[in-house]
Protein backbone atom coordinates (compact mmCIF):
# COMPACT_ATOMS: atom_id res chain seq x y z
CA UNK A 1 0.00 0.00 0.00
CA UNK A 2 1.10 3.07 -0.92
CA UNK A 3 0.47 6.72 1.37
CA UNK A 4 -2.29 7.90 -1.23
CA UNK A 5 -3.87 4.18 -1.00
CA UNK A 6 -3.79 4.79 2.73
CA UNK A 7 -5.29 8.90 2.68
CA UNK A 8 -7.90 7.88 0.49
CA UNK A 9 -9.35 4.74 2.52
CA UNK A 10 -8.97 7.12 5.83
CA UNK A 11 -10.93 8.90 4.38
CA UNK A 12 -13.68 6.54 3.38
CA UNK A 13 -13.54 6.03 7.17
CA UNK A 14 -11.18 2.91 7.53
CA UNK A 15 -9.18 2.83 10.66
CA UNK A 16 -8.12 -0.69 10.81
CA UNK A 17 -4.57 -0.68 8.74
CA UNK A 18 -3.14 -4.41 10.14
CA UNK A 19 -0.38 -5.55 8.85
CA UNK A 20 -0.30 -3.17 5.99
CA UNK A 21 3.51 -2.26 4.58
CA UNK A 22 3.96 1.28 4.44
CA UNK A 23 7.82 1.23 4.24
CA UNK A 24 9.60 4.01 2.96
CA UNK A 25 6.25 5.98 2.57
CA UNK A 26 6.17 9.76 3.57
CA UNK A 27 3.60 11.29 4.91
CA UNK A 28 3.02 15.14 4.97
CA UNK A 29 -0.31 17.61 6.39
CA UNK A 30 -2.49 14.65 6.92
CA UNK A 31 -4.53 13.41 10.35
CA UNK A 32 -4.65 10.22 10.88
CA UNK A 33 -6.18 10.14 14.51
CA UNK A 34 -7.03 6.57 16.02
CA UNK A 35 -5.28 4.48 13.08
CA UNK A 36 -4.20 1.41 13.20
CA UNK A 37 -0.85 0.04 12.43
CA UNK A 38 -1.00 -3.23 14.47
CA UNK A 39 2.10 -5.45 13.13
CA UNK A 40 3.08 -3.08 9.99
CA UNK A 41 6.09 -2.12 8.18
CA UNK A 42 7.16 1.27 9.10
CA UNK A 43 10.46 0.80 8.57
CA UNK A 44 12.34 4.29 7.43
CA UNK A 45 8.70 5.76 6.99
CA UNK A 46 8.70 9.34 7.26
CA UNK A 47 5.84 11.49 9.03
CA UNK A 48 5.62 14.99 8.88
CA UNK A 49 3.31 17.45 10.69
CA UNK A 50 1.10 14.27 10.68
CA UNK A 51 -1.60 13.84 13.75
CA UNK A 52 -1.59 10.17 15.08
CA UNK A 53 -3.60 10.75 18.29
CA UNK A 54 -4.32 7.57 19.66
CA UNK A 55 -2.75 5.85 17.05
CA UNK A 56 -2.41 2.19 17.55
CA UNK A 57 1.19 0.60 16.75
CA UNK A 58 1.26 -3.09 18.33
CA UNK A 59 4.52 -5.39 16.97
CA UNK A 60 4.92 -2.49 14.45
CA UNK A 61 8.49 -2.01 13.04
CA UNK A 62 9.36 1.56 13.08
CA UNK A 63 13.22 0.52 12.35
CA UNK A 64 14.89 3.76 10.30
CA UNK A 65 11.93 5.91 10.80
CA UNK A 66 11.76 9.59 10.95
CA UNK A 67 9.46 11.93 12.19
CA UNK A 68 8.77 16.22 13.05
CA UNK A 69 6.09 17.74 13.97
CA UNK A 70 3.98 14.91 14.64
CA UNK A 71 1.48 14.51 17.50
CA UNK A 72 1.43 10.72 18.98
CA UNK A 73 -0.73 11.66 22.33
CA UNK A 74 -2.27 8.43 23.86
CA UNK A 75 -0.69 6.76 21.10
CA UNK A 76 0.12 3.01 21.92
CA UNK A 77 3.36 0.87 21.12
CA UNK A 78 3.72 -2.66 22.31
CA UNK A 79 6.34 -4.58 21.40
CA UNK A 80 7.39 -2.25 18.75
CA UNK A 81 10.97 -1.81 16.75
CA UNK A 82 11.95 1.78 17.77
CA UNK A 83 15.89 1.26 16.15
CA UNK A 84 17.97 3.78 14.74
CA UNK A 85 14.92 6.28 14.63
CA UNK A 86 14.75 10.41 14.27
CA UNK A 87 11.84 11.82 15.77
CA UNK A 88 11.96 15.69 16.14
CA UNK A 89 9.15 17.98 17.94
CA UNK A 90 6.95 14.81 19.22
CA UNK A 91 4.01 15.92 20.73
CA UNK A 92 3.80 12.53 22.84
CA UNK A 93 1.95 13.24 26.15
CA UNK A 94 0.10 9.80 27.75
CA UNK A 95 1.79 7.37 24.96
CA UNK A 96 2.38 4.29 26.08
CA UNK A 97 5.33 2.67 24.85
CA UNK A 98 5.86 -0.72 26.28
CA UNK A 99 8.02 -3.91 25.90
CA UNK A 100 10.02 -2.12 22.56
CA UNK A 101 13.51 -1.38 21.53
CA UNK A 102 15.03 2.07 21.42
CA UNK A 103 18.26 1.58 20.03
CA UNK A 104 20.39 4.00 18.58
CA UNK A 105 17.50 6.06 18.36
CA UNK A 106 17.41 10.21 18.78
CA UNK A 107 14.36 12.24 20.21
CA UNK A 108 14.64 15.39 19.98
CA UNK A 109 12.18 18.48 21.56
CA UNK A 110 9.66 15.80 22.73
CA UNK A 111 7.28 16.12 25.10
CA UNK A 112 6.05 12.73 26.84
CA UNK A 113 4.32 14.17 29.95
CA UNK A 114 2.53 11.73 31.94
CA UNK A 115 3.81 8.72 29.39
CA UNK A 116 4.20 4.84 30.06
CA UNK A 117 7.44 3.44 29.60
CA UNK A 118 7.73 -0.04 30.45
CA UNK A 119 9.96 -2.85 29.85
CA UNK A 120 12.48 -0.99 27.63
CA UNK A 121 15.95 -1.71 25.85
CA UNK A 122 18.06 1.70 25.16
CA UNK A 123 21.66 1.48 24.34
CA UNK A 124 23.60 4.37 22.88
CA UNK A 125 20.37 6.49 22.09
CA UNK A 126 19.90 10.31 23.44
CA UNK A 127 17.62 12.48 24.42
CA UNK A 128 17.56 16.41 23.64
CA UNK A 129 15.39 19.05 25.40
CA UNK A 130 12.65 16.38 26.46
CA UNK A 131 9.96 16.17 28.63
CA UNK A 132 8.96 13.67 31.05
CA UNK A 133 7.36 15.26 33.68
CA UNK A 134 4.81 13.73 35.50
CA UNK A 135 5.88 10.00 33.56
CA UNK A 136 5.90 6.75 34.65
CA UNK A 137 9.26 4.29 33.95
CA UNK A 138 9.10 1.02 35.23
CA UNK A 139 11.54 -1.74 34.01
CA UNK A 140 13.89 0.17 31.60
CA UNK A 141 17.56 -0.91 30.19
CA UNK A 142 19.65 2.51 29.43
CA UNK A 143 23.16 1.96 28.63
CA UNK A 144 25.53 4.43 27.04
CA UNK A 145 22.99 6.51 26.18
CA UNK A 146 22.91 10.74 26.71
CA UNK A 147 20.53 12.65 28.14
CA UNK A 148 20.93 16.46 27.98
CA UNK A 149 18.11 19.12 29.47
CA UNK A 150 15.75 16.64 29.80
CA UNK A 151 12.99 17.41 32.54
CA UNK A 152 11.86 13.84 34.52
CA UNK A 153 10.43 16.73 37.51
CA UNK A 154 7.61 14.56 39.46
CA UNK A 155 7.97 11.21 37.89
CA UNK A 156 7.71 7.99 38.60
CA UNK A 157 10.85 5.51 38.19
CA UNK A 158 11.50 2.46 39.27
CA UNK A 159 13.10 -1.15 38.64
CA UNK A 160 15.97 1.03 36.01
CA UNK A 161 18.91 -1.10 35.02
CA UNK A 162 21.53 2.61 33.89
CA UNK A 163 24.62 2.21 33.38
CA UNK A 164 27.50 4.15 31.64
CA UNK A 165 25.02 7.19 30.13
CA UNK A 166 26.05 10.55 30.44
CA UNK A 167 23.55 13.37 31.84
CA UNK A 168 23.48 16.64 31.58
CA UNK A 169 21.19 19.18 33.04
CA UNK A 170 18.73 16.85 33.67
CA UNK A 171 16.11 17.44 36.60
CA UNK A 172 14.76 15.40 38.46
CA UNK A 173 12.96 17.30 41.51
CA UNK A 174 9.95 15.31 43.05
CA UNK A 175 10.86 12.32 41.44
CA UNK A 176 9.72 8.95 42.84
CA UNK A 177 11.62 6.15 43.24
CA UNK A 178 14.76 7.14 42.06
CA UNK A 179 18.10 8.11 44.52
CA UNK A 180 21.31 9.35 44.02
CA UNK A 181 22.93 5.39 44.32
CA UNK A 182 20.33 4.41 41.35
CA UNK A 183 23.15 6.74 39.24
CA UNK A 184 26.26 4.61 40.11
CA UNK A 185 28.26 4.03 36.66
CA UNK A 186 27.07 7.16 35.07
CA UNK A 187 28.52 10.09 34.65
CA UNK A 188 26.26 13.32 35.98
CA UNK A 189 26.74 17.01 35.10
CA UNK A 190 24.95 19.66 36.46
CA UNK A 191 21.52 17.00 37.28
CA UNK A 192 19.18 18.02 39.91
CA UNK A 193 18.05 15.37 42.46
CA UNK A 194 14.42 14.83 44.10
CA UNK A 195 15.40 16.38 46.94
CA UNK A 196 16.78 19.80 44.78
CA UNK A 197 20.34 18.69 45.34
CA UNK A 198 22.53 19.61 42.14
CA UNK A 199 25.53 16.65 41.13
CA UNK A 200 27.93 17.62 38.91
CA UNK A 201 30.41 14.24 38.62
CA UNK A 202 30.83 10.91 37.59
CA UNK A 203 29.51 8.77 39.96
CA UNK A 204 31.77 5.08 39.66
CA UNK A 205 30.72 3.63 42.96
CA UNK A 206 28.87 4.28 46.11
Amino acid sequence: MNGEELIKKYKEGERDFTNVNLADVHLTYVCLEGINLTRSNLRAIKFERVNLKNAKFTQSDFHFSEMTDVDLSGASFKQADLGECKWNRIQASGAKIIQSNLDFSYFEECNFEKATFYMLDMQEGAFSRVSFKEAYFGMLSFHMSYFQDVDFSNAGLSYLDIIENHLMCCNFTDAKGIKLSDFMGNTLQEVTLPNGEVIDKSIAEW
